[in-house]
């Protein structure tokens, strides 16, 4: 038995080590989230990185634990949102739903949640386009979806 778990915890090890384990993405109503052991400002780095690679960009960047500071004097835990877009999406789901703008660009939250743990949530497009009752949206949500589960898998 001793020599199972410790076979068990080296290839465990391994796997961290080659970069092949992912997060655990959960998925809620409207949004998927997970957390990593990371700060804030190498969480923040990491999920640009991971979008990047699924072909988005950072169109904006918001800091409202600074905005409450300064606003409303008030204090949170450092709380980002990232405005996400990738252009040729967006141009695809405006030429079916002019005003999809609404929802546009997608958000991906950053929380700090303790020292040296951050959560990452992003939208769920499938969820949202579902509002609209427009079938020809559907395929697209579900495409940029699937790029957002991806990027957060691979934090």
């Amino acid at each position: 038995m001793k020599k199972t778990a410790m076979l068990t915890a080296v290839f465990m090890a391994l796997i961290t080590i080659s970069g092949l384990a992912q997060n655990k993405v959960e998925k809620g109503n409207y949004y998927f989230r997970t957390t990593i052991p990371a700060p804030l400002e190498e969480a923040t780095s990491r999920v640009k990185s991971a979008l990047q690679e699924e072909g988005f960009g950072i169109v904006s960047e918001l800091n409202m634990h600074k905005t409450f500071r300064e606003k409303l004097g008030k204090e949170i835990e450092p709380y980002r949102i990232l405005g996400v877009c990738n252009a040729s999406f967006a141009w695809k789901t405006i030429q079916r739903e002019e005003n999809i703008g609404v929802f546009l660009p997608c958000k991906v939250l950053i929380k700090e949640k303790g020292e040296q743990k951050t959560e990452i949530v992003a939208v769920n497009p499938s969820h949202l386009v579902k509002i609209l009752e427009n079938p020809e949206l559907n395929g697209l949500g579900d495409e940029i979806t699937q790029r957002f589960h991806r990027a957060l898998k691979n934090l």
